[in-house]
């Protein structure tokens, strides 16, 4: 589909996910979004670290959660990101090579493909990937050369979103969540913090920036911004979408990026 922005009220609209073919092709203006049931790829064998395509430094991390439940869905989460990454490489999940950029976000290790591969995936600009997960749930977003962020939220009360409203959002950002009650302002805020996130992510300077610095709105208007931090300003286009009941998403993209596409994981999340 298209990128449209779309709401109902105050909420985005929920885009048409359907399940993802195992061979995917990504077109260079198009970005991917996959949508994964973290628990239902654990409990089909997708969550045992030992017993899955992750390399020795994502095992290792696993381990180190202390409740099982944290240890599936990472497990899950990095599986699925192996599996998808793989299809659109035509390598098996194990060989999808992963490095770390300098604070911390991961992005595919272009040295570690093999060279005609190397080749082939470097005329289209370098296979960019991001991953968010909220509990059970996640999301990964997959585009030729970046930047790209994204992100998901599951709404749920909370009795401070005052308080980090005015610590966190700016402006009409604030009135937006202050202006609600209820349903409406759980789905205000939630909306706008997905959209910082997205956007933080899309270059990978994360909280190294303020969150107040980047005026992103409460609404789920797709928005055109400049996302500024110490080492450069780079252009973004900002959508938001529905993920399921109760759950929104965001993704910042490249301006060349007009198209995004949403797949299910594994069986359809309804």
């Amino acid at each position: 589909m298209n990128v449209e922005a779309g709401s109902v009220g105050d909420a985005p609209t929920r885009p048409d996910w359907a399940r993802g073919p195992v061979r995917p092709v990504l077109g260079a203006s198009s970005c991917d979004v996959w949508r994964i049931d973290l628990e239902a790829l654990a409990l089909a064998g997708g969550g045992d670290p030992e017993h899955s395509p992750l390399d020795a430094a994502e095992r290792e991390r696993a381990r180190r959660f202390v409740f099982d439940r944290h240890r599936r869905w990472y497990t899950a989460a990095r599986t699925a990101l192996r599996s998808i990454v793989g299809g659109y490489l035509g390598l098996e999940p194990a060989a999808v090579p992963i490095e770390l950029e300098e604070l911390g976000r991961p992005r595919l290790a272009l040295d570690g493909l093999p060279v005609a591969l190397r080749e082939a995936h470097g005329a289209a600009g370098p296979l960019d990937f991001n991953l968010s997960h909220t509990d059970g749930l996640a999301l990964l977003a997959v585009a030729h050369g970046g930047p790209l962020g994204v992100d998901v939220e599951q709404l749920r009360e909370m009795n401070d979103t005052e308080a980090l409203a005015r610590r966190f959002y700016t402006g009409d950002e604030i009135d937006r969540v202050l202006g609600s009650a209820g349903l409406a302002r759980q789905r205000a805020f939630f909306l706008c913090w997905t959209r910082k996130e997205a956007v933080l992510k899309s270059t990978g300077v994360g909280l190294t920036v303020s969150t107040r610095s980047v005026h992103v709105g409460a609404t789920p208007e797709s928005r055109t911004l400049d996302f500024r931090s110490k080492q450069s300003v780079v252009p973004l286009v900002l959508h938001s979408f529905e993920v399921r009941d109760g759950a929104f998403g965001a993704c910042a993209v490249a301006p060349a990026v007009t198209r995004l596409a949403f797949h299910d994981f594994g069986p359809g999340l309804g």
